[in-house]
């Protein structure tokens, strides 16, 4: 806003949702209106099963809701197959500090490996966040502690989160699409994946290199 931050990308073209105030099966609706609008990149920074409660554990009632929001979420990914529209979409890992197969719409990697990311949150010193979800469903992670951000009435804060981790992959991700054009969903995934950096102590996935994924 020519005040006082600046994005990972710029001069793009923005459709708002308010996916965390909705149920699964309202996000869905989003889904398509966002698809319908020509959306590329959608930036999905929601966790609805236990979200935010660090430290809660996964159970069998866990993976039955998962399943269950997962069913409804994946009909939007599959929406925008079917209707030929190459959409890369970016979801936050969740902030329960456990397995990213218990958290929805995260765990959506591993039904649509191509096109989906999920992202865990790292802080400062480069290790996972206190709070960050992981596991083998995380494809990359991104800096979510005490991230500076715009807020309404020309303010400013700091926010922690794997919602913070997850814009600054969809940032990278128009960056992509803007020096290569042509590139497929999957292959702007790839691009983000394969120039990844610095691996994250103790986990499977790495960071987020932005000058190595334009430069895929």
């Amino acid at each position: 806003n020519e005040r006082g931050i600046a994005g990972v990308s710029w001069d793009c073209s923005l459709i708002l949702e308010d996916f965390g105030a909705m149920s699964s099966v309202m996000a869905l609706d989003s889904m398509v209106r966002v698809v319908d609008a020509g959306a590329s990149i959608v930036n999905m920074s929601v966790q609805w099963i236990d979200n935010n409660k660090c430290g809660t554990a996964g159970t069998l009632d866990t993976v039955r809701r998962v399943e269950e929001n997962n069913a409804v979420l994946g009909s939007g990914i599959r929406y925008a197959q079917e209707a030929g529209r190459d959409v890369l979409w970016v979801f936050a890992a969740g902030n329960e500090c456990r397995d990213v197969m218990f958290a929805s719409p995260a765990s959506l990697t591993k039904l649509y490996p191509d096109n989906t990311i999920a992202v865990a949150a790292i802080g400062s010193s480069g290790s996972l966040a206190s709070f960050s979800n992981f596991g083998s469903g995380v494809t990359v992670a991104a800096p979510g502690v005490e991230i500076l951000s715009t807020l309404p009435f020309d303010q400013y804060g700091m926010f922690s989160g794997s919602s913070m981790a997850t814009p600054h992959v969809s940032g990278v991700a128009a960056l992509v699409k803007a020096y290569h054009p042509e590139f497929s969903a999957e292959q702007t995934k790839d691009c983000i994946v394969n120039n990844a950096t610095i691996s994250v102590p103790s986990h499977q996935f790495r960071v987020v290199d932005a000058a190595g994924a334009v430069r895929c």
